[in-house]
């Protein structure tokens, strides 16, 4: 029996139109992957993933009062820290920045593990002028996880700004060392 050998074959995925938007997707094939999506949360409509995705798509074609609509369905049964980031998005962009800081709070009290929903919210705030406030965003999300590239960049760039620029300095090489893919960093650096 030790000799034995065997092939291990692995199944294709399952053909489901969820499935067929995420491929849609991939090739750049929105409202296709849009009309996926859709005939996916026909068969399900408690598909909280097919929901989140037909968003994406709705938000990546610039329909965001439709995208806003299928993240506040997502949120309506299932909590999902995404949707509430990219949710805030939207408000931020219409102008609503109260709103869309209401819901980074909300997602940083419901997702405590991750530092996401903190970094935007520093970001907001950042761009609101509330430099403090948005420190402490920078400060508090680090402090749940300290190689968070994203907010390492977020926090050096804000220490420009504040004139603090040995700290700035040390904030993006941290952000470059964590992430050399993302030219920004380098290029503030």
């Amino acid at each position: 029996a030790l000799n034995t050998t065997a092939c291990i074959v692995i199944p294709p995925p399952i053909e489901s139109n969820f499935n067929r938007g995420g491929e849609a997707y991939d090739e750049g094939k929105i409202p296709d992957a849009i009309r996926f999506y859709k005939l996916a949360l026909s068969e399900d409509p408690l598909n909280h993933f097919a929901r989140y995705n037909l968003a994406v798509a709705y938000q990546d074609q610039e329909k965001y009062d439709q995208a806003a609509e299928q993240y506040q369905l997502v949120l309506k049964d299932h909590e999902d820290t995404n949707s509430r980031i990219n949710l805030a998005t939207i408000l931020y962009a219409k102008g609503k920045t109260e709103e869309a800081i209401d819901q980074l709070r909300q997602a940083a009290e419901k997702n405590p593990d991750d530092p996401n929903p903190l970094s935007v919210l520093g970001h907001y705030l950042e761009e609101s002028g509330k430099h403090a406030k948005a420190m402490q965003a920078y400060r508090d999300a680090l402090a749940i996880d300290e190689k968070h590239a994203a907010t390492h960049f977020r926090k050096g760039r804000l220490e420009i700004t504040m004139g603090r620029h040995n700290a700035a300095q040390d904030s993006l090489i941290t952000a470059v060392e964590l992430d050399d893919e993302k030219p920004p960093y380098l290029e503030l650096l």
